[in-house]
């Protein structure tokens, strides 16, 4: 699946799609959407997080209905039609702009929340743990919590879309920082729990930088393989390269 911006015909302005191609062949792309099912307003962000439920066929996205508006659209994928826009930014503990549905394809029942970590009231604090439920808009909001004394208050990984989920651990992976440094580390978050239960300083050829590792991927999440990406508790940095 594929949702973005596609320009108009002859000067009309640009409209956004919803696209759709079989995995293993380069397209062509089929049009899932309508023209005009789903508004583009001329305001960013147009697309700044997604996530998938293969169970209900539901696209989430994070989306700007309007100039300093900004929700999370539900899109049914098998028509492209909008379900529903949940509002975020009425209070700072609505606002997910990188999150995670819970949910597991191959599995006959699976946990329908999208959750993640936001930055909270005061930016001196630890993060903060967010749940959404897309079918009821209900958030919950309650500060992150730590298996050890470090804690968190910066997120990395522009605002967190840079994420990987392992259903099979229900442990989320993200980039966090302590204070204002910009000191990554990959935290490895219990989803049950909203706790960091290990983290590891990214250090390398580029040094200790921001820029060290751009996107994650977890292999396991649809292949059902036996590969798995372990933290170990040294909070020193050294030799985790």
């Amino acid at each position: 699946m594929v949702t973005g911006l596609v320009n108009g015909s002859w000067g009309a302005a640009s409209e956004k799609v919803l696209l759709s191609a079989p995995l293993g062949k380069c397209g062509p792309f089929s049009r899932v959407s309508a023209p005009g099912a789903i508004p583009y307003s001329g305001v960013l962000p147009v697309a700044h997080s997604s996530e998938f439920n293969g169970q209900q066929q539901r696209l989430y996205e994070t989306d700007s209905p309007q100039a300093h508006t900004y929700g999370i659209r539900v899109i049914d994928t098998s028509d492209g039609k909008i379900l529903s826009t949940i509002a975020m930014g009425k209070h700072r503990t609505d606002e997910l702009w990188g999150f995670t549905w819970l949910g597991d394809a191959e599995s006959p029942v699976s946990d329908d929340r999208l959750v993640g970590v936001g930055v909270g009231q005061d930016p001196e604090l630890p993060l903060d743990w967010r749940t959404l439920s897309p079918s009821t808009g209900t958030w919950t909001n309650s500060q992150l919590r730590f298996k050890t004394n470090v804690t968190f208050q910066s997120l990395w990984g522009n605002i967190g879309s840079v994420r990987a989920y392992d259903p099979s651990t229900k442990i989320l992976y993200l980039l966090l920082s302590v204070g204002r440094s910009e000191k990554i580390n990959l935290c490895a978050i219990d989803v049950a729990t909203g706790t960091v239960v290990s983290h590891v300083l990214l250090t390398g050829e580029l040094g200790t930088s921001s820029e060290g590792l751009m996107q994650l991927a977890n292999p396991n999440r649809w292949t059902g393989g036996d590969v798995r990406l372990k933290l170990d508790d040294d909070q020193s940095g050294e030799n985790n390269n």
